[in-house]
């Protein structure tokens, strides 16, 4: 009986750790950021601060964040936007899916491998929906416009799903952006980016990685 106890308290104690065991955390930030959890209570972003399944990060302006998530995948949260970490498995777990909550801009870099059977990787937002499958992108929002640049990979991008099933996906080849139309994704709206046009959204995309620690930016100083 002693036995059957000390087993349930195990089974009980791993079941919590599961559910709280942290998905990834704030690797480096600039100006205002906060995390909102589950439980409605928020936190002032800070170096190392550990994130949980649901929470969610908010960027303020002149405000950026990078995620850097337990199974090395990269997501830098640009100003004035906010990111949920509604579902997050890696591939190869139990479930292996991962669903985001986006509103506003977002680059990722996605170490993982996705097939869309086993495993699928959504980015959720309000006029859209983009499928992952182990890629280097950039999401840009404006209103319902919704603009997608492919570095490396290919993403699948649509206006809604079915499930986890997106419903008339384009393919946005390494290489090229589309942008929606009328609020919907068509292959009139896709554009072969050239060198310099990437580069440039690249640094864009990036512009929080060349900062290791917090610096708040002088406009924000200056608002305080």
């Amino acid at each position: 009986m002693a036995k059957l106890i000390l087993m349930a308290n195990f089974c009980f104690s791993s079941l919590v750790w599961a559910q709280v065991a942290p998905i990834g955390l704030i690797n480096s930030f600039t100006g205002q950021v906060t995390v909102t959890h589950q439980d409605a209570t928020k936190a002032i972003a800070s170096i190392g601060l550990k994130l949980m399944m649901g929470d969610k990060v908010q960027a303020g302006e002149d405000s950026t964040a990078k995620i850097l998530m337990h199974d090395g995948n990269v997501f830098t949260l640009n100003e004035k936007s906010e990111l949920i970490l509604k579902e997050y498995q890696a591939p190869g777990s139990k479930s292996g899916n991962a669903t985001l909550e986006l509103k506003g801009d977002l680059h990722s870099e996605i170490k993982n491998k996705y097939n869309d059977e086993d495993a699928s990787f959504r980015v959720v937002m309000p006029a859209a929906v983009a499928g992952i499958r182990g890629t280097e992108f950039f999401i840009e929002q404006e209103m319902e416009n919704v603009k997608i640049t492919t570095f490396e990979g290919v993403v699948e991008v649509g206006s809604s799903m079915t499930g986890r099933k997106i419903e008339n996906p384009v393919r946005v080849e390494k290489g090229f952006q589309v942008v929606s139309q009328s609020g919907k994704f068509e292959n009139s709206g896709m554009k072969k980016m050239s060198p310099e046009e990437l580069g440039h959204l690249k640094n864009k995309a990036q512009k929080v990685y060349h900062h290791e620690n917090h610096k708040i930016s002088e406009k924000a100083k200056k608002k305080r």
